[in-house]
């Protein structure tokens, strides 16, 4: 039986209305937290779609010895959105709130096809679920984040043609397929996950025989290889990421012993921001997010709850239970997230939830029908879409409030996405324990002070917040070089303290010292207590990391001069001169 056209234009109305509606009141927000990777900010961006070609032949990000990933699709769309728009961060969460509301239709219209005309209202109150979510705000609201509804747009089209290819039987389908699986990899390298997942769900819905699955694993895995290909002849050698210990502990310590406990507790944080998120928070980290051991309960919690699934699965596949598909699609979508492949960058963060709160949303309209004991899986009555919930008030009044519920949350969320300063004023109260949120509220308060717009009132309260809130960081973690140099900059820029500000810009050149401008700020620090040898030794080191560090040249060419070094002085100038013709 076909959907009759009258309920195919209002339900895909509704999702798209409702997607847009929740996300509304993000569109006024500015930059955040980490936009200045992809947005007008990023100097690549501003050559607008003439830096089409190198941004897909250099990595993602790009500075100073570090050098990572691959993700052009999503600086492709920034640069194209900045030569017709010009610098317009509004104009950027426009398209990210349109992406998301098409990122939903299309998400209703594959679940149709994987669950048949016969589910249709399951699929949509799945989809509408899905839509409200306040899991999801970190992706839509950070600009940052538009490859993860890029990765998910391409990955679902993916799927919808390698389903067709199994229905009717036409080669274009999976060509497709495979082509907007690539995308996807051009998007992000999280899309890999659905190298498992389509086959996978072709395989559960019994959507294609034994041959056609061995064809669509066939070409998926030579797109794959192809992205590996374009990594290694097109992309310039060398990526390199300094992985910190705040970042995740795990990076220090990467045995899967270590790894195995922290998968089952990141499981159980995972479940517990589905269920209910609030708070959320931009960056969760270490101490925040502790790495924990066999001998915490939340890790046999995490353990046992794993054990119960995998039980339950093995009882129940041969069903092929709708509720069944969105605990396994939850699982393969979010298991390169829980630490025990690899470490994962903040130990969690609500973005690597984005697909598998999918799978989480089907279980719980699965389970509320269960509950509430009514059979959605009959054909849709033409003339009324939404008669079987108008037969049991309790299901409809129940999906209501957690609709209504989840929609408040995300409404409330998007506008402490305003702003860097926003966000981390917000947050840091739920994460007093996260060294990076610490650090990034106070590097926030420090781009505060140092803003012209800002009174002189505000000036002092800013810097005095960003010191204290470095000083926190440090007290959670003090072998860390960014807290110690901001702290000494602080003292030395600010207050003019130097001899308190030495052993802070000290340590952090013992942590950190291959940091030019690290070296470079305890050269001016060891300039301004007149101790002038070992201003010159750190600035030479400055130099020898980055010989196009010109404030090095100037300082050190001084230095030489107050010292009657004459000669000296003057062969740097010139030096400085051949360098940096423009000075």
């Amino acid at each position: 039986m076909n959907i009759h056209k009258k309920h195919t234009i209002r339900i895909y109305l509704l999702v798209a209305v409702l997607a847009l509606g929740v996300y509304a009141n993000s569109i006024g927000n500015e930059y955040s937290m980490d936009d200045e990777f992809v947005t007008a900010d990023n100097p690549l961006i501003l050559k607008g779609i003439k830096a089409l070609p190198e941004i897909f032949t250099t990595y993602y990000f790009k500075k100073g010895n570090e050098q990572f990933d691959y993700r052009p699709m999503v600086k492709a769309s920034f640069a194209i959105e900045y030569s017709l728009f010009g610098r317009n961060p509004h104009m950027s969460h426009f398209i990210n709130v349109l992406l998301y509301s098409l990122a939903c239709c299309l998400l209703l219209k594959t679940l149709l096809m994987l669950f048949g005309e016969s589910c249709l209202l399951f699929s949509l109150l799945t989809v509408l679920l899905f839509a409200v979510h306040p899991i999801h705000t970190e992706v839509v609201c950070s600009l940052k984040n538009r490859d993860v509804l890029l990765t998910f747009i391409a990955s679902m089209s993916a799927l919808v043609f390698c389903a067709k290819y199994c229905i009717r039987g036409q080669w274009k389908y999976l060509i497709y397929g495979a082509l907007f699986f690539f995308i996807a990899e051009l998007c992000k390298s999280d899309s890999l996950a659905y190298f498992f997942i389509i086959p996978f769900t072709l395989f559960y819905f019994k959507k294609c025989t034994s041959k056609q699955l061995a064809v669509i694993v066939g070409v998926l895995f030579f797109a794959a290889s192809l992205m590996q290909l374009l990594h290694y002849y097109v992309i310039e050698p060398g990526s390199s990421h300094c992985l910190l210990y705040y970042e995740n502990p795990l990076f220090e310590n990467n045995s899967f012993a270590r790894r195995l406990p922290v998968g089952f507790s990141t499981l159980l944080a995972y479940l517990r921001l589905l269920i209910l998120p609030y708070p959320l928070i931009c960056y969760y980290g270490f101490n925040q997010t502790p790495v924990l051991g066999w001998d915490s309960l939340q890790v046999i919690a995490g353990l046992i709850l794993t054990l119960a699934l995998m039980t339950y699965t093995l009882l129940n596949f041969k069903k092929r239970a709708l509720h069944l598909f969105g605990l396994l699609f939850f699982v393969l979508s979010l298991f390169v997230f829980l630490n025990i492949l690899t470490p994962v960058t903040g130990i969690l963060g609500e973005r690597h939830a984005f697909a598998a709160s999918l799978g989480f949303c089907v279980i719980v309209v699965a389970l509320l029908l269960g509950i509430f004991r009514l059979n959605l899986s009959h054909p849709v009555d033409s003339g009324n879409l939404f008669y079987p919930l108008r037969t049991n008030s309790k299901f409809s009044y129940s999906f209501a409030v957690l609709l209504l519920l989840y929609s408040g949350l995300t409404l409330i969320r998007n506008p402490e996405w305003k702003d860097r300063f926003s966000l981390f004023s917000h947050d840091i109260r739920y994460a007093p324990q996260s060294v990076q949120l610490q650090n990034l509220f106070a590097g926030a308060c420090q781009l505060k002070y140092y803003d012209p717009k800002t009174s002189d009132a505000e000036k002092s309260l800013a810097i005095r917040t960003a010191l204290s809130h470095y000083m926190e960081s440090l007290k959670i973690y003090p072998l860390q070089a960014p807290a110690n140099n901001n702290i000494g900059i602080i003292l030395a820029g600010t207050y003019q303290q130097f001899d308190q500000a030495l052993p802070y810009l000290e340590k952090a050149v013992e942590l950190r010292g291959a940091l030019p401008e690290y070296n470079y700020n305890l050269g001016l620090n060891y300039a301004n207590l007149n101790r002038s040898q070992d201003a010159i030794k750190s600035l030479k080191k400055c130099m020898e990391l980055d010989s196009g560090y010109q404030n090095a040249y100037s300082l050190l060419a001084n230095i030489y001069s107050n010292m009657g070094l004459t000669a000296e002085a003057q062969n740097l100038d010139r030096i400085k001169k051949r360098r940096f013709p423009n000075s």
